[in-house]
């Protein structure tokens, strides 16, 4: 895996039935004030192994690698997903990258869109790792 330092540059799709946006909000609160490299390293590690289908599991779903648990925190009203990583054994603030995905995305109907989708939610994730910000990931995707 290469690890990046930053954000990569939003991907654009040319299928009209599938748009996919991401939008930064917020600064991430419970940042805490300092944040290893290895942290980040893992946190990229654990968005790797998310699958298109793992963004629609229960609350209580995790992926633990490393420094870091990647989760799902809840249930967005119409299906959707919050996802947030936090550093493990950390006491006071731990939370490093925060994603909400909306769920009008688990309707992405073949291969393509699922895939497209699935790269959206990574590339949320990890700019929210990289930029600190509260991301929100919608289409829709039929």
């Amino acid at each position: 895996m290469q690890e990046r330092t930053q954000p990569q540059e939003t991907e654009v799709s040319f299928d009209p039935n599938c748009t996919v946006t991401v939008t930064p909000g917020e600064d991430i609160p419970n940042y805490p004030p300092e944040v290893g490299s290895q942290s980040i390293v893992d946190g990229q590690h654990a968005i790797s192994q998310l699958t298109f289908n793992d963004l629609w599991n229960e609350p209580q779903y995790s992926i633990t690698y490393g420094s870091i648990t990647l989760f799902i925190q809840g249930v967005l009203p119409g299906g959707g997903r919050t996802w947030r990583i936090i550093l493990n054994n950390t006491s006071g603030n731990s939370t490093i990258a925060i994603v909400s995905v909306q769920g009008n995305l688990a309707t992405a109907s073949n291969s393509a869109r699922r895939d497209y989708v699935l790269r959206m939610v990574h590339r949320a994730l990890e700019d929210s790792l990289f930029g600190k910000k509260v991301n929100e990931v919608y289409g829709p995707c039929k």
